[in-house]
């Protein structure tokens, strides 16, 4: 469901935020403040504050001319996981209309920063406005890679919106079912990669890509207890870093899927191994990738490299 907390008037943000960008420390990746397209600076709109870029440029195909969209972090290098607000981005939340959090445990610093000022600003929570069961045990908070639940979120920044500007609100709607359509493209474009490539089974270093693994149709055959603790950044067990490997060196696995925002000896061991054996690496990410500045070109560029992992194309 969308959190709604008491709104405040949209004010507008009068400049891009420059922060020190870093990976994981309180110092701050660089954001930036768009509408319309990265880099360009909005003179009017209602201003939105998204934890990562993923959610600000959802924001920014919902919103479109009508909104300035921030994103606290947009650094390929930085952690999501591990950051702390600095002033500067607590100013910019306690001046939008709009707060988007991932939610879900995966950015809590964004969603403890909101709950802190006074007054609390309006904020979607995407893991709840979703539509996904929270409730399952090992439930995965990446729901930024679940393209039905990112066009779920869609609507939802949509009708927000729409409360905040009625003046707009049948165009954040149009812009919605504009980008919700794509996304419906996309998936079909995904499941027709995965019926391509029946049986396929795939060994990730963290559950970050595990909804487009599903939407493939491949089974991610990783020990948890490999990926969970990869994901916690605390010790993989000897067991557990051999088993994994022997998925990759016996090609049972055909596919690795490799966080590259965040790794280390054992990551690194693992994409060795896979090049050794000739089993192809999809490297995933958790942000939006430089160069990159809007949501279903990330998506495509992934879909691209798994199909050039497997052998083929898109």
């Amino acid at each position: 469901m969308i959190r709604l907390r008491s709104a405040l008037p949209a004010a507008l943000l009068t400049g891009a935020l420059f922060l020190t960008a870093c990976g994981s420390s309180s110092d701050e990746p660089a954001a930036s403040s768009t509408s319309g397209g990265a880099g360009t600076a909005a003179a009017a709109g209602l201003s939105v504050v998204a934890s990562t870029n993923v959610w600000a440029s959802v924001a920014r195909a919902v919103g479109g001319d009508a909104v300035t969209v921030t994103s606290v972090l947009d650094d390929p290098s930085a952690d999501p996981h591990s950051f702390e607000a600095s002033p500067k981005v607590k100013l910019a939340m306690s001046q939008a209309a709009v707060v988007i959090v991932n939610g879900g445990g995966y950015d809590d610093w964004a969603v403890s920063t909101a709950d802190s000022l006074d007054p609390v600003p309006t904020m979607i929570d995407a893991t709840e406005a979703s539509g996904l069961d929270t409730s399952v045990e090992g439930f995965n908070e990446h729901v930024f890679y679940d393209l039905d639940a990112v066009g779920t979120v869609a609507d939802a920044i949509a009708a927000r919106l729409g409360e905040a500007d009625p003046a707009q609100a049948a165009t954040f709607t149009a812009n919605a079912a504009t980008f919700t359509g794509e996304l419906a493209t996309l998936e079909d474009e995904v499941a027709a990669l995965g019926a391509q490539h029946p049986g396929t089974e795939v060994v990730v270093t963290e559950p970050v890509p595990g909804y487009l693994i599903q939407t493939l149709g491949f089974t991610d055959v990783t020990p948890p207890s490999f990926s969970e603790a990869v994901e916690a950044e605390s010790e993989v067990s000897v067991k557990d870093l051999a088993d994994t490997e022997a998925l990759i060196t016996s090609k049972t696995a055909t596919l690795l899927f490799n966080n590259t925002q965040t790794g280390g000896p054992v990551t690194d061991q693992l994409v060795a191994a896979a090049e050794s054996a000739g089993v192809g690496v999809v490297g995933v990410t958790e942000t939006l990738p430089a160069g990159v500045d809007d949501y279903l070109t990330w998506m495509r560029d992934n879909l691209a490299e798994v199909a050039t992992a497997l052998g083929g194309s898109a």
